[in-house]
């Protein structure tokens, strides 16, 4: 597996920024071939800080995968969410902890993939260095599926 990508962002002014990216993965199996995929994912998405150490978030992530060996995109989706994030600093902020929750919806290609989904999470994360740091989250997510078609037939 191969992913090459970049994010970028800007600091609009203390408390708001605009966030986005793109990346593409290619994976290939050397026995069966039929299961490479190319993959690209990109991403827009804004933030703005809160009182009280709270962030909220908004954004639209994308992704699409086709299948070389079959000539065709085999997946698509897109995903615009909302978040809610709090964080506590410790050690002259160099350790953070954090928790929050997500909703996204997912739209997809094929549909029958299309949900609703709800994640709470939390976490840690160190700076070792001004440009280095490691992090820890944890997640649980509801998937909230669609209700199916109506079958109903009106009477006119």
């Amino acid at each position: 597996m191969e992913t090459q990508g970049f994010d970028s962002g800007y600091r609009i002014n203390k408390e708001w920024q605009v966030q986005g990216g793109y990346n593409y993965s290619m994976t290939r199996y050397q026995e069966n071939m039929i299961l490479d995929t190319d993959a690209n994912s990109g991403y827009v998405s804004t933030s703005y800080q809160l009182p009280w150490n709270w962030q909220i978030s908004a954004g639209e992530r994308v992704l699409w995968i086709k299948s070389p060996d079959q000539g065709v995109e085999v997946y698509r989706e897109h995903n615009p969410y909302v978040s809610v994030v709090q964080s506590w600093g410790f050690l002259e902020n160099r350790l953070n902890a954090f928790y929050g929750y997500e909703y996204d919806h997912k739209f997809t290609n094929p549909i029958g993939f299309e949900r609703n989904e709800h994640t709470v999470f939390t976490g840690a994360s160190y700076s070792w260095f001004p440009s280095l740091f490691c992090d820890r989250t944890g997640k649980s997510m509801i998937f909230v599926p669609p209700p199916p078609p109506s079958t109903a037939v009106r009477n006119g």
